[in-house]
């Protein structure tokens, strides 16, 4: 009986959905906004990073950028602007799935450098940037659902500057980045046209390149470059 029940809500939850065409649910979603205020604490806890104080008066310029594909080990690049005006660029990488909260495994790579002038200034220009973390705003719990359905690797970039703290997450931003058009077009998802994923793609692109982080599958495994 309980089965059945569920059977019957869950079809009852599709037609509705369909009524008046089979997007226009995403495209007049009323629900809450979206709001990410960081990273779930499971990942926090499994790089042995805290959250960001609600106090960040003296806190240095600081970007955490982690990266958690579903089958393959979690990233976490710290990217810290010191006093003195040096970069330092910190990998961090776990033994486990990201697609497992509870069974990430422990740090299986550490690795802390100094970046140049040159490097700091190419990676910083890209950071800075508040369309970075912008990317999701307007949107609401429903369309960001959706989107984060089509693919399982999850990508958080984290900010702290002036004593402010943003932070935004995007699944997948090349794969979506290159979805988008089709979205809007083929699937009449016109509520996405006001996403401009292009600095946070050129961002993490960046961060990508400085770390020395290589794609080599589909499902979004990464490869670090200082190994080989």
């Amino acid at each position: 009986m309980k089965l059945n029940a569920i059977i019957a809500f869950l079809c009852l939850q599709y037609s509705c959905l369909c009524l008046g065409g089979p997007h226009d649910w995403i495209n007049n979603d009323d629900g809450p906004d979206f709001e990410f205020a960081g990273p779930p604490e499971y990942l926090l806890k499994a790089f042995g990073v805290a959250s960001y104080p609600k106090i960040l008066k003296d806190h240095p310029e600081e970007y955490r950028i982690f990266y958690s594909p579903p089958f393959s080990s979690p990233i976490l690049v710290i990217i810290t602007v010191k006093q003195d005006k040096t970069c330092t660029l910190t990998l961090l990488r776990l033994s486990g799935p990201g697609g497992y909260p509870d069974d990430l495994g422990k740090i299986d790579y550490a690795d802390t450098t100094k970046l140049n002038v040159e490097e700091k200034r190419g990676l910083l220009s890209k950071l800075r940037k508040d369309e970075v973390y912008d990317a999701m705003n307007g949107l609401t719990e429903m369309q960001v659902m959706f989107l984060e359905s089509m693919d399982g690797n999850s990508t958080i970039i984290e900010r702290v500057v002036e004593g402010k703290h943003s932070a935004c997450r995007v699944s997948s931003p090349r794969y979506l980045a290159q979805e988008l058009e089709g979205l809007i077009e083929n699937q009449g998802l016109t509520v996405y046209s006001k996403i401009d994923l292009e600095p946070f793609v050129d961002a993490f692109d960046a961060v990508c390149k400085s770390a020395g982080l290589e794609f080599n599958s589909a499902y979004g495994e990464v490869t670090i470059k200082k190994e080989h």
